[in-house]
């Protein structure tokens, strides 16, 4: 889910060619495709809401789990980790 940040070489090209939906910088984030694209927007986020939600399966959690070596382990999974993890997905919720 690539955005085309101002200034990129992404931008420039979506730019040159039509694939910007929208000029409002507010929409720039995960909640919403901004490049148009022959894949529905609803079957993008969708997709999108299976890679994150993919973190939250027993198996992945337990192979974290047993790989914890040390306070600063904790700290980046749960903490730094779960934070972002978290936000994205209430991302997807106002959608």
């Amino acid at each position: 889910n690539d955005i085309p940040n101002p200034g990129t070489a992404l931008f420039a090209e979506s730019e040159k060619n039509g694939w910007i939906k929208t000029p409002d910088w507010d929409r720039y984030d995960i909640r919403e495709p901004v490049m148009r694209s022959p894949i529905a927007d609803r079957t993008i986020m969708d997709l999108t809401r299976k890679i994150y939600t993919s973190f939250l399966t027993p198996r992945y959690l337990l192979r974290k789990l047993f790989s914890i070596r040390s306070r600063n382990d904790i700290n980046y999974y749960v903490f730094r980790g779960g934070k972002y993890l978290l936000g994205h997905l209430k991302d997807f919720t106002k959608s």
